[in-house]
């Protein structure tokens, strides 16, 4: 019995030795696309104000910024209001009044209608806006399109380090997206 157990210990320590392992290489692609963004979302802080006397509400001046949005082409569906307060401020020496502030989120098309807002912005005396993020309206396309030519470069990378020691790729067995 003994020599059975130690002939099977054996043989099956050989046969662990003899399974071949497949030669193979490992190699990482990286692949970069340069975009430009062409959905841009603000956030804009519109504040009561008193000019010469008279108190510049919220409605007019979100309706100054409709029609600014209207002549630069950007739809009035892409503003929404996200926020609204009010705060005591002075108005003159001896006097206090209570002045709203409406914070709006503006999605934007384009750089190009980006500039001509801010500039904009600057005649209708708004100076708290902030860019909160830019993204692309075609981004998952564009991401795809990035992975499948860091792959391609991750193959053509394998086929010249192999063809260097006289070997070519095969099938791959893995491939890892990091």
């Amino acid at each position: 019995n003994f020599k059975l157990i130690c002939f099977l210990l054996f043989t099956s320590a050989i046969l662990a030795q003899t399974q071949v392992q497949k030669p193979f290489i490992e190699v990482t692609g990286t692949a970069e696309i340069e975009i430009v963004p062409n959905e841009i979302y603000l956030d804009i802080s519109i504040k009561e104000r008193t000019e010469k006397g008279k108190k510049l509400t919220i409605d007019y001046l979100e309706n100054q910024l409709k029609s600014v949005l209207k002549k630069i082409g950007i739809a009035e569906e892409n503003l929404s209001i996200s926020d609204v307060n009010a705060v005591l401020a002075k108005t003159s020496w001896w006097s206090e009044e209570i002045l709203s502030i409406a914070n709006y989120t503006l999605k934007v098309n384009g750089a190009d209608k980006l500039k001509l807002l801010f500039e904009n912005f600057k005649k209708m005396k708004i100076s708290d806006v902030n860019i909160t993020k830019a993204t692309h309206s075609n981004i998952i396309n564009i991401k795809k399109e990035n992975r499948i030519k860091a792959i391609q470069l991750a193959k053509e990378k394998a086929d010249y380090l192999l063809s260097a020691i006289g070997e070519q790729t095969g099938k791959p067995f893995v491939i890892n997206e990091l």
